[in-house]
């Protein structure tokens, strides 16, 4: 034996390696109880994979099928205490590590204990399984147009905020006063909710029509700018006049003490206008409406003032110091506007792609959260056992195996085009790939 083992070592690591490979297949195909679970794509799952419930190991996937456009899963169960899987269960396709993209692992939520089970070879719906996000999909959201603009608006952003350095620190290091002072107005809007509605159905119509004027509109912030520019080099000055306001109240009051002798007269001026008074109470109807909701606002609209009193020397140092930014910014934004657009239209598949993503740390126990992870080591579908062209491939009765760009909604069945964004019905069409072209 020793002879054997010295001469001929690979022909004991081959036999030992087939004992082990056949050791596995068994296993991933004896299971007691099977349920199929249909997804809208397979990507990397293949037999042996683990099937868990709670982190833990409760099957194994048996076999992947596509048929209909989805991939059907069949969910070995071997696990007594897992099985029968009420209705209503739930099936997640995840990844088994944070780098290891050729391993999954389909984790079981089961439905309400009451509810009736699951029959033998059953199948759980698309409506109740969950499909992640792929790596490709996400690196695929921009078309090249898309990422044109893209880039022409953070060089648009970097010709903003070159050689700017110090006027950034300056604004950073004034934010935080300006943005307290905000949020005291802020406050004080907020403090009558009915007027502040209707003050912001009224500036939306205002907005609307400045919108239609956008010429004239710049034309006045520019005169604007430099209208709160003098405000602020004034300030002080103005903070002067009103302190001088109050001994200026003090004379009014003895000039109306001394005005009491002429009274008389003034009752001689009355007797004179009280026809016109007597028409008087047929105004005051359509005025008092006006004269209750201005008595409502009054307090409000003195405390504002008060506030930006206070904060005016900040509020002027922002402005002087923002000044300069607005018409890069101006531009900055109207080249990213496009941008944005068209990553909208990705929103639900962002949002999945952060939910599988979020959903892989969610386990915790009573000291903090925790991941599980697995390792596995042997054949895996990232070195060969699943040729990756088997993923790639258009399969006959499919609509969703090729798209570039890949257009919202596709992993559920239902995508949707937009021209503008360089998406049309040309990305299902592998001979019209814009890379390749």
């Amino acid at each position: 034996m020793r002879r054997l083992v010295l001469d001929k070592p690979w022909a004991i690591i081959v036999a030992a390696a087939l004992v082990a490979f056949g050791y596995w297949a068994l296993q991933t195909r004896q299971q007691d109880h099977t349920v199929r679970a249909a997804f809208s794509s397979a990507v990397s799952v293949v037999p042996g994979l683990d099937v868990q419930i709670d982190g833990v190991d409760v099957g194994k996937v048996q076999k992947v099928q596509y048929q209909d456009g989805q991939a059907l899963v069949d969910l070995g169960i071997s696990d007594p205490d897992a099985w029968p899987l009420p209705r209503g269960t739930k099936a997640e396709i995840r990844f088994g590590t944070t780098i290891g993209n050729g391993t999954r692992n389909v984790a079981l939520t089961p439905g309400p204990t009451n509810a009736p089970p699951i029959p033998e070879d059953g199948i759980i719906t698309r409506a109740d399984t969950t499909t992640p996000v792929e790596f490709d999909e996400v690196f695929n959201t921009l078309s090249a147009k898309t990422r044109s603009r893209l880039r022409a608006a953070m060089q648009g952003a970097e010709e903003s905020t070159k050689n700017r350095e110090d006027e950034i620190k300056a604004a950073l290091r004034h934010a935080p006063g300006a943005l307290d002072a905000t949020n005291d107005v802020l406050a004080d809007l907020l403090a009558d909710g009915t007027a502040l509605k209707a003050l912001i159905r009224n500036g939306d119509r205002v907005t609307e029509t400045l919108g239609q004027r956008q010429e004239i509109v710049s034309n006045l912030v520019s005169a604007a700018s430099g209208t709160f520019d003098a405000f602020g080099r004034r300030t002080n000055r103005i903070t002067q006049s009103l302190d001088r306001f109050a001994p200026m109240l003090k004379d009014v009051d003895g000039t109306l003490a001394r005005a009491n002798g002429s009274l008389d007269k003034v009752d001689t001026l009355m007797q004179t206008i009280r026809p016109g008074a007597q028409e008087l109470p047929s105004l005051a109807k359509t005025a008092g409406p006006a004269l209750v909701r201005l008595q409502d606002v009054a307090p409000t609209a003195v405390t504002t003032l008060k506030t930006v009193r206070n904060t005016a020397p900040r509020l002027s140092t922002l402005l002087d110091t923002a000044t300069p930014f607005m018409k890069p910014t101006s531009e900055a934004l109207s080249g990213l506007a496009p941008v944005v657009r068209c990553i909208r239209n990705y929103t639900p598949e962002i949002a999945a792609w952060t939910q599988t993503w979020g959903g892989f740390t969610k386990n915790y126990d009573n000291t903090s959260h925790y991941v599980r992870i697995k390792l596995k080591e042997g054949i895996t579908s990232a070195n060969g056992l699943v040729p990756p062209a088997e993923f790639l491939k258009n399969i006959p009765g499919t609509d969703n195996r090729y798209a570039m760009p890949r257009p919202p909604g596709l992993n559920a069945g239902s995508p949707w085009f937009d021209s503008e964004c360089g998406v049309t019905k040309d990305a299902l069409d592998p001979s019209k790939d814009p890379e390749k072209r």
